[in-house]
Parts: C-alpha cells; structure tokens; sequence
C-alpha cells in the first residue's frame, strides 16, 4: 500500500481477477452539509443553470426540486470537498460483501383536519341539523352549556365542534384533509466484513485497518480539553473492474456512525499461533460499519446516481 494509513483486504485485490472492490477514503478537510455552514456546495447561479438545463433537455437539473427541498440543489455532486485542498488521512479497499442496499426515505404528514379557512367557515349542512343554520359559534355554546366567553385553543375548539356534531347527528370528522411533505431523511449504509487471515502480517495489518476505522470515527480533544474537534467524514466508492461503475448507486461524503467488531467464529474461539511464539492473533475477525451521508439527496442528485 501507498502508507501507513492505506490497508487492503485481500491482500491480492486487484489480481487474479478479484477486481471488485469498496473504497473507504477518509478525509480531514471541511465538507458542506458537516463542517462547512453551508449545505449546498453549488453556488445558486450554478443551481439555477441546472435547473433550466431540464427544459433543453438534459439530465443535469430539475426547475421542480427546489420546491421540496431547503437543503440546496445537488449538494456534494462531483467534488465532494468543494473547496480548499482534500486533507486525506488515508484509505481501505475491501472486498465487496454479498449483499448491497439502498434506501431513500421521503416523510409526508397528514393534517387532522382541513385548512385554517375552511375550519374558520366550515357550517354543518342544514340538511345534517334539520334545517337549522348552525355555526362554530352557536354549536360551541350548546356544548359548553352557554359559557359564552370561555377562551379555548384552537385543537379544543375544533374537538368541541367534532363532539357537537356528532350529538346533533352531524357530520363526523374532517374529509378536508392534506398531506404535507416533511423532508427527507439522511441514507445510511452499512458493510459486513469476516476477515480470516492467513499471515501473521495479514493479522497486523487487520488490527491497525480496525483501529484507523475507529481513529476517523471517533473526536479527539481540543487543547483545552473541554471540548470536542468534530471526526473525519469518508468518501466511499464502488470499484468494479477496477473503475467506478454507473450500475450501483454513488455516495455523497459520510460520517462513520458503527464499528463494531468481533473475534472468533466458525464454531469456536481460535487464535493464530506466531511462529516466533510471539503474541497471538485472532484467527476470525468479524467487522460492521455503518455510515451515514451529512448531505440529503434531490431529485436531480437520484438523476447522476446517487
């Protein structure tokens, strides 16, 4: 490998055919949606071209986006880091497991009951009261037993109103309802690993990947000690062939929220004995890790894969 910070499981990755791989890059420097201010690592002139590029018939933008979206228009695409020099703290390249998912998650909220203008006029039917025009006002009075100036909140008002209803034999419920959206949440990934190696160099260089993993996921302290510098973030990609492939989703920069890792398996706890009768390595490795993305995906973002 090309440093101390940069691991390889296999050891043969990219020969004798195993060329299929997860690159794990970690990285120092501020990225937009973390450690930047900003979410959105486009400029709006940038946004607004992309944008309009849908109406001539691209795939770079889209004019709806911005509707749903606070969070900025294709935040991350391309060069993560922006701006600024890339500080990296290193890389693993891993063999990719048996099994990768994806999930994207949009959040809607249905109201309980219709808009603040149709609660404010909504009348019962005079066919639903036998023929009397019944209004917020004197059906609240009926039910609150003619207490006239009993200042309610707006949710007891409208609960007082479903009651009286429902006692006249009235209506009840709202049919005007809505749906609002909510946002999106953050996609998180996770990679399941088991390690068995076969050296003891395999066993070292397992151990130090395990312990760089936790080092980026984890703060270190300010000088003062009182406080906390903010972890490293990673860039993760699927190499297939030996490239990035267009068939598997891309990532935006991610924080690593797991790393959990376990010894032993295969039916017992063993240990690969050193030849020098040195110390003793585990001779199964178990690695979980979980990411997540600190920049939501758009519409036009889900359009350039990610």
């Amino acid at each position: 490998m090309a440093s101390e910070n940069d691991f390889m499981y296999p050891s043969n990755l990219g020969e004798d055919g195993t060329n299929d791989w997860i690159e794990f890059n970690a990285y120092s420097n501020g990225v937009a949606g973390y450690t930047k201010v900003q979410t959105n690592t486009k400029s709006r002139a940038q946004i607004q071209r992309n944008q309009t590029s849908v109406t001539q018939g691209t795939r770079t933008g889209t004019a709806q986006s911005g509707a749903y979206s606070g969070m900025g228009e294709g935040q991350g695409t391309g060069n993560f880091a922006q701006s600024g020099n890339l500080a990296h703290e290193g890389c693993a390249m891993l063999y990719i497991p048996e099994k990768l998912s994806m999930q994207s998650k949009s959040n809607f909220e249905g109201t309980s009951g219709g808009t603040a203008t149709s609660l404010a006029s909504n009348r019962l039917d005079n066919t639903d009261t036998g023929g009397m025009d019944v209004g917020i006002g004197s059906l609240l009075s009926n039910v609150l037993g003619g207490t006239k100036d009993l200042v309610l909140s707006a949710t007891e008002q409208v609960e007082a109103l479903q009651v009286g209803q429902q006692a006249i034999g009235g209506g009840v419920g709202s049919a005007n309802r809505h749906v609002l959206f909510k946002g999106v949440e953050f996609r998180t990934f996770s990679y399941s690993y088991q390690f068995l190696p076969k050296s003891l160099e395999e066993s070292v260089m397992i151990r130090d990947m395990i312990r760089w993993f936790r080092s980026q996921m984890l703060p270190s302290l300010t000088v003062s000690g009182n406080k906390f510098h903010t972890p490293n973030y990673f860039e993760i990609k699927y190499m297939i062939d030996g490239n990035p492939t267009e068939f598997l989703n891309k990532i935006k920069p991610s924080v690593c929220t797991t790393c959990d890792v376990e010894y032993g398996g295969e039916g017992q706890f063993a240990m690969l004995q050193a030849d020098n009768y040195g110390d003793s390595a585990p001779s199964v490795i178990g690695l979980n890790l979980e990411f997540q993305e600190v920049q939501l995906v758009t519409r036009t973002d889900a359009l350039e894969g990610y």
